[in-house]
Formats: C-alpha cells, sequence, structure tokens
C-alpha cells in the first residue's frame, strides 16, 4: 500500500471513531438530562452505566450522515 493511501485510512479511521464516540456521549447526556429520573437511576447504581450506553445506541445511535457512503 502506498504511504499516501496508508496515512487516508489511518486518518479516516481516527476521525471517524472519533466523531462517532463524540456523538455518542453528547446523544447520552442530552438523554439523561431529558430523563431525570432515568439519570437519578444510573447515579444510584453504577452498574447501570453500562445499559446507559447500550440503550443510547438503541435509542439515539450516533449520527454518521457525514461519513462517506460506501454503497
Amino acid at each position: 500500500m502506498r504511504p499516501e493511501a496508508l496515512f487516508a485510512n489511518f486518518e479516516l479511521l481516527l476521525f471517524a471513531g472519533h466523531e462517532t464516540t463524540r456523538n455518542l456521549i453528547g446523544n447520552a447526556v442530552n438523554l439523561l438530562l431529558t430523563h431525570p429520573s432515568e439519570f437519578q437511576k444510573a447515579k444510584e447504581a453504577p452498574s447501570l452505566w453500562k445499559n446507559v450506553v447500550d440503550e443510547t445506541m438503541r435509542f439515539d445511535p450516533p449520527d454518521t450522515d457525514d461519513l462517506p457512503n460506501s454503497g
């Protein structure tokens, strides 16, 4: 693989992963702030935080509209 292509692939993976993670965190914060009773449950039982992440990905997944379309 040419160095230019290798760098382009690295750059895509770096920024695509960064954006989806950032968007997921933002979506989770927004959902918790708009559903304070669920936020309180998670604060009282730290074992629920995994569920918060899973449910955020299900209910309001990260926006990937700005990623290149492979199809």
